[in-house]
């Protein structure tokens, strides 16, 4: 007698182009939400999901009458797609990139990414300015030209910088930059926004990366 199946679990895998670290944890519960959205629509049956800042693992019991991959092209087109509407990736690979040579090249004392600015306050070492801010622009528009599948300019040539006159001048500057979000409107509290130093800092206002 033949073997009747209701349901196949599968395990599936899948990565970020090229393995790069673009999922930051702060969005973990939100795209899985989207994820299990998209699997039940298709009246499969999500065991289990979890994501890796590079990776993702599904447990699904799939349909018999179904194909996998159809589901696996589903859930990687609208995931994708999910990702790069909220600015996700983007917003994170700048953030790694201006924190990237801390301590090394300057000492950052804080930073926001908002979705069509940047703010860095920082020290400058022995690495020129210009030479810190043509590498961030330079490393940050190659990569989200190719996540966006795009070409040309993505930073404005030109930048605005200020000179900290004294450490209160710094504090205010400081506070300035790390409010941007909530004066934005974007979160009540600084300390929400995914890609600011803001949620870094300690009760004495040191940043704790």
């Amino acid at each position: 007698m033949a073997n009747t199946y209701t349901q196949i679990y599968i395990q599936i895998v899948f990565a970020v182009e090229g393995r790069q670290n673009l999922i930051a944890s702060e969005h973990n519960d939100e795209l899985q939400k989207y994820i299990t959205g998209i699997v039940s629509a298709q009246r499969h049956k999500l065991i289990a999901i979890n994501n890796m800042p590079d990776h993702l693992h599904l447990l699904v019991g799939l349909r018999p009458d179904a194909a996998l991959s159809e589901l696996v092209r589903d859930i990687k087109a609208n995931s994708s797609r999910f990702i790069n509407e909220k600015h996700w990736v983007i917003a994170s690979l700048v953030e790694d990139a201006v924190s990237f040579f801390h301590g090394e090249r300057y000492d950052l004392r804080a930073w926001v990414v908002m979705p069509n600015h940047v703010h860095a306050l920082f020290k400058v070492n022995a690495t020129p300015m210009a030479e810190i801010l043509e590498s961030w622009k330079k490393y940050t528009a190659q990569k989200a030209n190719r996540l966006l599948k795009r070409r040309g300019e993505f930073w404005q040539a030109d930048y605005w910088d200020t000179y900290m006159r004294d450490s209160e001048h710094e504090l205010e500057t400081r506070k300035y930059i790390e409010n941007n979000p909530a004066k934005a409107g974007l979160v009540l509290d600084p300390k929400m926004w995914p890609w600011s130093s803001a949620r870094f800092r300690d009760e004495y206002g040191v940043i704790k990366l």
